[in-house]
């Protein structure tokens, strides 16, 4: 099972968690390093997002200038 989760690195390379975390085991990750400031999550996005989400939920056919566009 994949599973994303928000950190952040610290310049002696720790990472801090947006989240509490706890695995039994030890586990293989990936890191992707994100541009310093990123506006994924911003508000704006996410409404934008929740807005698409449930035009898809109703079965609203976007454009391709549509998805593009914002």
């Amino acid at each position: 099972m994949l599973q994303t989760i928000e950190a952040t690195i610290d310049h002696q390379g720790k990472l801090k968690f947006s989240e509490n975390i706890h695995w039994r085991t030890n586990q293989r990750v990936l890191v992707t390093f994100l541009e310093e400031q990123s506006n994924i999550c911003s508000p704006q996005n996410y409404t934008l997002l929740m807005q698409q989400l449930n035009h898809v939920k109703a079965g609203r056919k976007f454009t391709r200038d549509e998805l593009y566009e914002r």
